[in-house]
């Protein structure tokens, strides 16, 4: 395999705790020949209260807009800074918060 080959799990905000994301880790690499894997929680930040679970378009507490976070091409970045057909993908993203549960059942 090449550093091409990767699997990008795209969390939503039901990132599990680090007992689980070790045993996702885990569970992946025996049940698969893949040699890289991300694990992506998608967060937001408000300007006043911090960080937020998840993709809050406006904070739940002062109702704020917030910004909001995922990976991009390695790292995270606002997606508001994204660029049109990035922002576009990430709409578009499959979350698996249900299937990591069942994997981690």
């Amino acid at each position: 395999y090449t550093g091409g080959t990767v699997l990008h799990i795209f969390m939503g905000e039901e990132a599990p705790d680090r007992d689980g994301c070790k045993l996702l880790v885990k569970r992946v690499f025996e049940r698969s020949r893949l040699p890289y894997v991300t694990i992506t929680p998608t967060f937001s930040i408000c300007e006043d209260h911090g960080y937020i679970r998840g993709k809050q378009r406006n904070c739940p507490r002062c109702g704020k807009e917030t910004e909001i976070y995922s990976r991009i091409v390695g790292y995270y970045r606002p997606v508001q800074d994204w660029n049109a057909g990035k922002r576009e993908e990430f709409e578009e993203r499959a979350f698996y918060d249900r299937r990591i549960q069942e994997i981690l059942a």
